[in-house]
């Protein structure tokens, strides 16, 4: 006869993180096993007469498997569309449109370097 096996304990960490993100921006890459969706925020650090002197850059990098980022898709596709028939179409603010506009201007009128590359954490 064999003596009863005893469960095992497993000790459960749970860490939270409670920095709340206002993230502006987000960009994202994948390869096979993964999605990774780094959300960006920017908040300015203001010195003596209210001139900003620091820009502080916070990331918060999330990675989902495949299958994950698509129920999530899934998710968000169900949620804005729940948003928009109780809220309203989403559409960008003037001042958001006009930004694009001046930024894309600005992009076409600035030749780049042949040997720039875009970098993944600006």
């Amino acid at each position: 006869m064999q003596p009863e096996e005893q469960p095992q304990e497993v000790q459960i960490v749970q860490h939270l993180d409670t920095s709340p993100l206002a993230a502006l921006e987000y960009t994202y890459n994948w390869d096979p096993e993964r999605f990774i969706f780094d959300f960006k925020s920017l908040t300015p650090q203001f010195g003596p007469g209210g001139q900003p002197t620091t820009v502080v850059v916070t990331h918060k990098a999330v990675t989902l498997t495949p299958w994950l980022a698509k129920t999530l898709v899934a998710q968000l596709g169900k949620a804005v569309k729940e948003y928009e028939k109780k809220f309203g179409t989403i559409t960008q603010s003037e001042a958001q449109l006009k930004a694009m506009r001046d930024m894309k201007a600005a992009q076409t009128s600035t030749p780049r370097q042949a040997d720039w590359k875009p970098s993944y954490m600006g």
